[in-house]
């Protein structure tokens, strides 16, 4: 028996004839499969709603129709629900070409499902803004959801206002750029972050994933670095300390340090943490016990 399970399924598969249906068809199984974590994958109970949204309902029904026919996979109900599941665990260990197609999307897979898991999340607490995404989680979801357009309505209005409050989170003009010590200041005057305009313009001309990706850790950085000065003990504090080693570390050989992230995405590094020391001496005058006096104590 073993092995018929597999060369069943490439019949039905090969059967299916049409290239757009059987890309619809390797859309529903990879659904249809929990992605295990240090252990085995193993079948997911999906709503059958969830499926149909993957493409246009006369082609995706008749499709789960026929795959049901052929028992690769089965349906049923709880409530007033109907799910659909693999019909056997075991073609998702001998099915050569779905283990496959698992291989190949893994990563996306997780990721669309945690963006899902947070956007449930937000709608659970009736849109609270504090459960928007924010800085590189906000630029991977992007992207995902640029390449993903059968992408959950619920996830898609997610990115979407969470895209939105970036935006307007923006409170202060600034430069457009960091050419002089001027401009630095004016990034960096107390009580005022750095504004999410200045990373949107930057964002609007950065349109490589990758680059995008580096602005998002970056701004997350810088946002650590500020919301969290004044932080004596706990969380927030760790979260500062973080952000200042990372941005006066000086290492160029690891590919995501401060200065290789700053330099990718056009911006002086040195610009930047000088204009974040000096806000930083200006919003703790009373602390001579920062990093920022230690590296003034060597230089003297």
């Amino acid at each position: 028996m073993r092995g018929a399970l597999g060369r069943h399924a490439d019949e039905v598969y090969a059967g299916l004839g049409d290239v757009k249906r059987k890309q619809l068809a390797q859309k529903i199984f990879l659904e249809l499969v929990h992605l295990g974590e240090g252990a085995q994958d193993t079948r997911r109970r999906v709503d059958k709603t969830d499926l149909l949204a993957l493409g246009a309902t006369d082609e995706v029904e008749p499709l789960l129709a026929r795959l049901a026919y052929n028992r690769l996979i089965s349906t049923g109900r709880e409530g007033e629900e109907t799910f659909v599941e693999v019909s056997h665990e075991a073609l998702i260990r001998e099915w050569p070409a779905l283990r496959e197609w698992i291989t190949q999307n893994r990563e996306e897979l997780r990721l669309g499902r945690k963006v899902q898991q947070e956007a449930e999340e937000w709608d659970r607490l009736n849109n609270d803004a504090d459960a928007l995404l924010k800085g590189a989680r906000l630029a991977q979801a992007e992207e995902w959801l640029w390449t993903h357009a059968d992408a959950p309505i619920l996830s898609r209005q997610f990115v979407q206002a969470s895209m939105e409050a970036r935006t307007e989170s923006s409170r202060y003009k600034v430069p457009q750029t960091f050419n002089s010590d001027e401009n630095i200041v004016s990034l960096f005057e107390p009580d005022t972050l750095v504004s999410a305009q200045y990373f949107e313009n930057l964002r609007s001309k950065t349109l490589e994933p990758e680059k995008r990706l580096m602005l998002a850790v970056l701004e997350d950085a810088i946002n650590c670095f500020q919301d969290n000065v004044l932080a004596q003990s706990g969380k927030r504090k760790r979260l500062f300390e973080e952000a200042e080693d990372w941005i006066l570390a000086g290492d160029r050989d690891w590919f995501f340090s401060f200065e290789n992230i700053c330099e990718v995405c056009g911006i002086n590094p040195e610009y930047v943490s000088q204009g974040l020391l000096r806000w930083k001496e200006k919003k703790l005058p009373k602390y001579p016990n920062s990093k920022y006096w230690e590296r003034t104590k060597m230089a003297g």
